[in-house]
């Protein structure tokens, strides 16, 4: 995983392949492989197309890799050697259960079939009976580390300590030999000592009486036990300051070069820093790491939370190992350059619950990074990382406005009103405090400028640091988080933002012409989201998204600088928050006023179609019995055949029924009105007319 620049290393900036022949200060002195010269290259060059991702490493070099190495399908290497053949069994079985429904073959509507009909030989011997809590569960924890041994089921061991008596004394004969010596090992270092003497005894024995394993976990646990450090005090300080510090006066810790140990701590900074947009104040949590041969400041990290977990240990570690080109870039009024990257050898932690992680310890041992404890109350032995925390609030926080001073001497002091520090000048701040007033500033305890320090040992103690083959590899073994997102036009949306990249795009289009459905695995670290990791199963790779242009910037946060996870989802929940709990009464008057506008239009429409109905009628002529219909409206009757004689209309008039039919007011409208005096029978003998009897009803 890991490579170092010495000779005989190979690598490739763009297009240009080289080979490293001697490594100067600060230059690498490479033969360009392309046009077969001799050039000079600087560092920092080499490290910024590092970590603009433009070198990358020949394949085969770097370290010898172990035989023994799990491939997850995405480039990641993962070393087995710590678990037994049954082991490995179990987790490449569970893995199987798992991965049709990884890979998309089946879907969530046929998981419970699936499971039901799968083969009992080949279930896993610890899930005799499949159920989709358990498959889900399952499922949940590749997408989180992509990684079959966290597939394992959790040992939760004995109540009592099951292990053979001569494997017992061996390991208590290994602590008590390694206790009586000057040099201090680690556990691991010791647990390695513990299995060659288990294996080179296992070679002479049969198979019925071989000594079984015991795992390093198990060995760390019982070295804790049998631990005694005061013959080994006694050796370095004598009798009467191993009586001391066995008395609890605190003691120094002998390194030998760089690296060799990292103390890692962390504490709530005593300062208040403000959102600028939403007016409001939040105390931050300050993760550190140093080096303790040199007190080189090595990384940190910042989170908004009292208390830190394992997943900001691991973005810590993120800081620590990579190299820190951006600085001039960021942070101009920075004068010195910050030289720290590179993988520890131990770390040093206290016993606080949350430093005791399966996880972070687990990372760690993929790395092969030793892990070392403190004693309970026993702050002095990281004594570096602790004298560094006191002297920035000393110099730094408690001499600026917007400090915690303790409480009975505040008086009439306010730190609310008084913070006036952003995340932005917070980062600005620590770079400035840790590269300028710690790593290159003269230190009397140590005789010397920590940054003179370090380089002079990297270069006497011949440290050759290492780096990843590329630095997406450890992004993506230390990423936080891993959830199942769609791929939508807009891209992926995560924390209440949209990310999006071409290749993004390319991928959603493919999905959804392959199968339609555009569910993809997405990893990302909380430390910075101005990048994620897109997982293409298809071509068991990862692609990268980035947040769309404008989506920050609405958001008031400068892309320029980490993109910390709470601070986006913190701006966006705040902006949803407000948008909820905005004054109700204002959009209920809204509402009201437009049913009070459909309401008053619609009285409007109705008085307008009546008053139009008024005026159509007034403009039809009255047409009554007297005046009759003009024969030329009469349809299909012409003047000329009008009627013959009486005796044809009488005979049509009793063979023919009359067909009623309504004038249309078409008809209507073409009738002619009567004229004054016209219809009236002025030649009427009025002695023919009939005689109208007047009387009584009956008669």
């Amino acid at each position: 995983m890991f490579v170092r620049f010495e000779y005989g290393t190979r690598f490739r900036i763009d297009d240009v392949e080289y080979e490293v022949r001697k490594v100067l200060d600060h230059a690498f002195e490479v033969m360009n492989l392309s046009y077969k010269e001799v050039e000079l290259l600087d560092e920092q060059n080499v490290l910024f197309a590092y970590e603009k991702g433009r070198l990358f490493f020949k394949e085969d070099e770097g370290e010898n890799r172990n035989q023994d190495v799990q491939d997850s399908k995405d480039g990641l290497e993962h070393d087995l050697s710590q678990y037994t053949e049954e082991q490995k069994e179990e987790m490449n079985r569970r893995y199987k259960v798992i991965e049709p429904f990884i890979t998309g073959k089946i879907k969530g509507r046929e998981v419970t079939s699936y499971l039901k009909n799968y083969p009992i030989d080949q279930r896993p011997e610890s899930m005799p009976v499949l159920s989709p809590a358990s498959f889900y569960r399952l499922v949940a924890l590749w997408n989180k580390y992509e990684d079959k041994r966290r597939l394992l089921p959790k040992d939760r061991g004995p109540k009592f300590r099951r292990i053979d008596s001569e494997l017992a004394k061996r390991i208590s004969k290994i602590v008590h030999t390694a206790d009586n010596k000057a040099e201090k090992l680690n556990d691991r270092q010791l647990y390695k000592e513990f299995t060659k003497q288990i294996r080179k005894d296992n070679e002479e024995r049969d198979e019925k009486n071989k000594l079984p394993n015991v795992s390093e976990s198990t060995f760390r646990r019982i070295r804790k036990e049998k631990m005694d450090p005061y013959p080994r005090n006694k050796i370095l300080y004598g009798t009467a300051k191993a009586d001391l510090i066995k008395n609890g006066v605190s003691s120094e810790t002998v390194t030998s070069r760089p690296l060799e140990i990292v103390e890692i701590d962390w504490t709530p900074i005593d300062l208040l820093i403000r959102d600028f947009d939403l007016d409001e104040t939040r105390r931050p949590t300050l993760l550190y790491a140093v080096d303790k041969h040199t007190g080189y400041p090595l990384g940190f990290h910042i989170i908004l939370k009292s208390e830190p977990n394992a997943q900001d240990l691991k973005q810590l570690l993120l800081h620590c190992t990579l190299p820190k080109t951006y600085l001039k870039q960021l942070y101009p009024m920075v004068s010195f350059d910050w030289t720290a990257y590179g993988k520890p050898e131990n770390i040093r932690l206290d016993n606080a619950k949350i430093n005791d992680s399966r996880d972070f310890e687990e990372l760690c041992s993929f790395l092969n990074i030793g892990l070392q404890f403190c004693e309970v109350r026993s702050g002095f032995e990281k004594g570096t990382v602790e004298g560094d925390f006191h002297n920035m609030d000393m110099k730094i926080f408690h001499a600026n406005e917007g400090t915690l001073l303790p409480r009975d001497e505040r008086d009439q002091y306010d730190p609310t009103e008084k913070a006036c520090i952003s995340m932005r000048g917070l980062y600005k701040i620590i770079h400035v405090g840790l590269v300028e007033l710690r790593a290159n500033n003269y230190n009397r305890g140590r005789r010397d400028v920590p940054a003179h320090l370090w380089e002079k040992g990297l270069k006497e103690c011949k440290v050759q640091r290492k780096l990843p083959y590329k630095r997406q590899y450890l992004e993506l073994l230390l990423a936080t988080q891993g959830v199942q997102r769609k791929i939508t036009p807009k891209g992926i949306e995560l924390l209440g933002n949209f990310f999006f990249s071409d290749e993004l795009n390319q991928l959603r289009l493919r999905l959804e012409r392959e199968k339609g459905d555009t569910t993809v695995l997405v990893r990302y670290g909380d430390a910075d989201l101005r990048t994620i990791f897109v997982r293409d199963q298809k071509e068991k790779r990862y692609i990268e998204a980035y947040p769309r242009p404008g989506s920050l910037e609405n958001k008031q946060i400068d892309r320029m600088y980490p993109v910390l996870a709470e601070v986006l989802a913190y701006k966006c929940n705040k902006n949803n928050s407000d948008y909820y709990h905005f004054d109700e009464q204002v959009e209920e008057n809204a509402y009201e006023s437009i049913r009070e506008i459909f309401s008053s239009e619609k009285e409007e429409y109705r008085v307008a179609k009546r008053r139009r109905a008024r005026d159509e009628a007034n403009e039809i002529p009255f047409v009554n019995a007297l005046s009759g219909v003009p024969s030329h409206l009469v349809p299909a009757v012409e003047k000329a055949d009008l009627i013959k004689n009486i005796e044809d209309a009488t005979h049509e008039r009793e063979t023919i029924k009359p067909v009623n039919r309504r004038i249309s007011s078409i008809e209507v409208g073409k009738i002619d009105e009567p004229k004054p005096g016209e219809g009236i029978p002025y030649d009427v003998d009025l002695d023919s007319l009939p005689e109208w009897g007047n009387g009584t009803k009956g008669r």
